[in-house]
Parts: C-alpha cells; sequence; structure tokens
C-alpha cells in the first residue's frame, strides 16, 4: 500500500534529530543519534507514553544490535539506557490521538521484538516479553499502528525489522536465479537489500588463493561459526536463507572467489542477471 512520509529534519541535517509521520496515520516517529540525547529528551513528546527502539553494535560481537522497550514516560525510561553502550540511535514512537495505554504499549513492543527476532539482522539485548492478549478490537488498532511503524522504520534509517529474505512460491520462480559452479548449485533471487541465496545451495568446500581473497575466506568461515553453512562431503551447504548486500557477494562466498555476480546468476532460461537488467 502505498504512503506518503513526511520527515522533518530539525537542524536541516539528514542524520540529526528528526521527527516522521504518515498520511493519515495517529503516530509520529522521533529519532536521534546518542549524541543528540539531551536534545531528543528536552522534546514535548518524549514527556509521555510511547515505544522505542535503540540500535547499534554489540561490542563483544561485533553484530548489529537492539533493544526494544516502551515506558510511561520515554525520557524517564531512555535516561536509564544510557547505561548499555552499544547503541548509537534511537527512535521513539509515540500517538499523537491520546496516550496509548499500557497495555497497548506491552502489546506493540512485545511485537516488535517479535518480528526483529524474526527478521534474523541483528541481535536483541534483551529478553522478549509476552505477547499480551488484548480485545479483538484492540489488537486489530494496535497491528495497524505496528505496520505503520514497520513502514517508517527503514525510511528513518532503521532496517533491522526488515524480514532478510522473501517468501517464493510456485507461481514465482521466473524470480528465482542460479549460480552453477564445478557441479554445484546455489539459487537465489534479488532482495530491496541486495541479494538472497536461499538455503540449499551449495558451495565450494575452498576459497581459491585465500590470500588474495582474504574477505571472502573471513566471511565464510563467520557463516561456518554461526551454523548458516555445513559442511558436506563435497560441498558447503547453506542451512537457511541468507541476504548478502550484492549480487556478487552471494557469487563470490559460491565460487570461493571474487567473480562477476551480474554474469554468474542466471535464470533458468539461461539469461544472466545483467541480461535481465537490460530487458526491465
Amino acid at each position: 500500500m502505498s504512503a506518503t512520509v513526511k520527515i522533518f529534519l530539525v537542524h536541516g541535517e539528514a542524520k540529526r534529530l528528526r521527527t516522521a509521520e504518515l498520511s493519515n496515520w495517529t503516530g509520529k516517529a522521533i529519532t536521534a543519534p546518542r549524541h543528540e540525547f539531551a536534545q531528543l529528551c528536552a522534546r514535548e513528546e518524549l514527556q509521555g507514553p510511547g515505544v522505542y527502539v535503540l540500535t547499534g553494535v554489540d561490542g563483544a560481537s561485533g553484530l548489529d544490535a537492539l533493544a526494544i522497550g516502551e515506558a510511561d514516560c520515554l525520557r524517564q525510561c531512555l535516561r536509564q539506557q544510557l547505561g548499555q553502550d552499544f547503541w548509537n540511535n534511537v527512535i521513539c514512537f509515540v500517538s499523537k490521538d491520546g496516550p496509548l495505554g499500557k497495555p497497548q504499549l506491552r502489546y506493540l513492543a512485545a511485537r516488535l521484538t517479535e518480528i526483529a527476532q524474526g527478521a534474523g539482522r541483528a541481535q536483541v539485548n534483551h529478553e522478549p516479553p509476552p505477547v499480551r492478549a488484548l480485545p479483538e478490537s484492540e489488537r486489530a488498532d494496535m497491528e495497524g499502528f505496528l505496520h505503520n511503524i514497520r513502514q517508517l522504520l527503514p525510511a528513518l534509517g532503521c532496517e533491522l525489522l526488515v524480514p532478510s529474505t522473501q517468501s517464493i512460491d510456485a507461481t514465482d520462480d521466473q524470480d528465482v536465479l542460479y549460480c552453477d559452479v564445478h557441479g554445484l548449485q546455489a539459487s537465489g533471487t534479488p532482495s530491496p537489500s541486495g541479494f538472497v541465496v536461499f538455503a540449499g545451495s551449495q558451495t565450494t568446500l575452498e576459497v581459491k588463493h585465500p590470500e588474495r581473497a582474504l574477505w571472502i575466506a573471513l566471511l565464510r568461515e563467520q557463516l561456518l561459526d554461526e551454523g548458516l553453512l555445513e559442511e558436506e562431503d563435497d560441498c558447503l551447504r547453506f542451512a537457511r536463507d541468507i541476504e548478502f548486500p550484492t549480487p556478487a557477494c552471494a557469487a563470490a562466498v559460491i565460487h570461493g572467489a571474487p567473480v562477476q555476480g551480474l554474469h554468474c546468476w542466471k535464470d533458468s532460461e539461461g539469461l544472466s542477471l545483467a541480461q535481465i537488467e537490460q530487458q526491465d
């Protein structure tokens, strides 16, 4: 569904304190980098209730990390989060049409956490709260509120709740591309954030000339350590769908060497991704 996003740059800079609203929505987002925390907390919207998303990088693992919560007073709650050093940005969501009640806030925070875990893009730095039951009408309202939050987050630079893979069914066969190397085959599809390689795809066991392709060796080692790649007799196999930033990055992991991704990925008719893009 199409939507109009209105983003206000408080200081005229896209990475600093800003607000965001959607057409025909009673909610509002306020976001700021950590170094502008005082200015964020000075805003009137943070005197009341809302939900928040803290994003950053975990110091121990080096992975993207987030924390999600709710509060009757966002300002007071967020000040308590200054003790956590992983986060460098905060996004708050409030209602312009009267404050959200505690049951609604808990429902939103629990559902956002559930979605973040399912997306698999970041480490969730807290125990997920249980999803609280709401009356049917209130649950429908909160799911609508949640839908708009999910629409706004990427527009504010946070893709950690966006599913990293796309569902492909039999009617989408034309979107599936294949990458073959030495009798092994991988399949995948372009995605809004890069390229998704599907579970079951095969890769070579070894990296060719690892001294000249160190990043490929390190990335494959990381995927093995995380259980995303599994070793078999004559290949490595993807244990789940994995999204890469580009088709070239995905193909390099599969080939164990730098390759031209636009030419390695082909459809069932043998057309390369480069040729397919020229047709569009």
